[in-house]
């Protein structure tokens, strides 16, 4: 992943995450989604988005099957699905 991508999403994500580690953007229904370590399951249903990983990695349990993203991967939901998720692998650097 671009390394100016990275930054310019830390720099970002550090000044306007939320104690959850979600940060807004102007953008209407573009968030951030920031993760400093490996963490505890997250239960939640996701909405139809676009989740692209820069750092770390991230395992995703859609019913039976469980994903697992790392660092340019990508992933795209069309419909409402509960899901069981973590970060299972820290970035390589701060964001």
């Amino acid at each position: 992943m671009s390394d100016a991508l990275c930054q310019a999403v830390g720099r970002y994500t550090r000044l306007h995450a939320n104690t959850a580690g979600i940060a807004s953007t102007p953008v209407a229904g573009l968030f951030l989604v920031r993760g400093g370590r490996p963490g505890a399951l997250e239960h939640a249903i996701i909405r139809p988005l676009l989740c692209l990983v820069l750092q770390g990695g991230k395992t995703v349990t859609i019913g039976p099957r469980t994903f697992h993203f790392a660092a340019g991967d990508s992933m795209i939901v069309a419909a409402d699905v509960p899901t069981v998720w973590r970060f299972v692998e820290p970035p390589c650097v701060e964001l």
